[in-house]
Parts: C-alpha cells; sequence; structure tokens
C-alpha cells in the first residue's frame, strides 16, 4: 500500500463471511497447501477461482476506499490467471483515478506497463547501477538508462548497509 506522508489507522476486517473458504477450491490442488518459494505462510492461491478473485479485488477496494494512494505489488508475475491484473487496475482505478499501481518485476517488463495493468515496475537493473555509480564501483551505463524510459527507478533506496556494502565499506561514497 502506498500512503503519501500519512501514517494509516488500520481499518478492521471487512468481515469474515466475506472471506473464501480454505479449501481445495480456493488454494492451488495439491495434498499440502503449497507456498510461493514453498513457504507455507505464503500459499499459493487458485485465482481461476472467482471467490478467490473477488476476495482480493475486494481487499484491494477497501484499502483504496480507505485512502491509500495505491499499490504496491509484490511478485505479482506469481498470479498467472488470464485478466487478473487488469481487472484489478479497473477495479482501484474506478474508485481513485489518480491511485499509482507498482509492480515488483526484477525484469525489464514493458508488457506490463502497457496500459492495463500498472504505471511502472521495479526497475532493479537501473537502481542497482545507480547505486553501483554512487558508491564508486562503476559508472552509470547511459544506455540501460536509454532504453528504459517506461520504466521508474526504484526511488525508496533505503538500504544503507546494502549501499554501503556496494561501495565496499566505505561511507564517504554513500549519500547521508
Amino acid at each position: 500500500m502506498i500512503f503519501r506522508g500519512r501514517t494509516p489507522a488500520i481499518p478492521g476486517p471487512a468481515g469474515a463471511a466475506a472471506r473464501p473458504k480454505a479449501s481445495s477450491d480456493a488454494l492451488a490442488a495439491g495434498p499440502r497447501v503449497p507456498g510461493v518459494w514453498d513457504l507455507p505462510a505464503l500459499p499459493k492461491l487458485n485465482h481461476a477461482n472467482p471467490a478467490v478473485r473477488e476476495y482480493i479485488y475486494g481487499v484491494a477496494e477497501r484499502w483504496i476506499r480507505f485512502g491509500i494512494d495505491g499499490w504496491r505489488l509484490d511478485v505479482p508475475e506469481e498470479i498467472r490467471e488470464p485478466g487478473f491484473w487488469e481487472e484489478f487496475r479497473r477495479r482501484v482505478l474506478a474508485i481513485n483515478p489518480e491511485a499509482y499501481i507498482v509492480g515488483e518485476i526484477w525484469n525489464p517488463a514493458p508488457e506490463w506497463l502497457a496500459g492495463d495493468r500498472f504505471h511502472a515496475v521495479m526497475n532493479y537493473p537501473l537502481a542497482e547501477a545507480v547505486v553501483f555509480s554512487f558508491a564508486g564501483r562503476g559508472r552509470l551505463d547511459e544506455a540501460l538508462v536509454a532504453k528504459t524510459p517506461n520504466h521508474r527507478p526504484n526511488g525508496s533506496i533505503h538500504r544503507r548497509a546494502r549501499v554501503r556494502a556496494a561501495a565496499g565499506g566505505r561511507h564517504d561514497h554513500v549519500p547521508a
């Protein structure tokens, strides 16, 4: 969720009755609940199930109505159901046409930026090039910058320890 300069008060649950039942219809098939990257805390849901989709869309709509300014979506490539993200965008923007949707996609992904899914994706190749350039471990590759006009750089490089590690531990190469 994206809030612009506000600390949110978290709204209570929308009601347990609206949640899809934990069944073979809601979860991906298998003898045990499979998880994204084999992590049980991240269950793979059956996005072909209309109840699952409606629940996720309902959560997105609820938070937009509550006042968030957009969504930063982790690993959206894990949801492969055709039309899922297009419908997500349609519903979010129907409530707030100014909402911003960014997907965490690690590779160049112009197909996600065709105007029907996300406004931007995380541009990790460009962010890495910028970090290493500031860290004194390379130059900013102008060709990389030129070929990513539709991407927005990851503006929240907030992990100073990681940046310092890229700078070989030199604090004088890392902006304060």
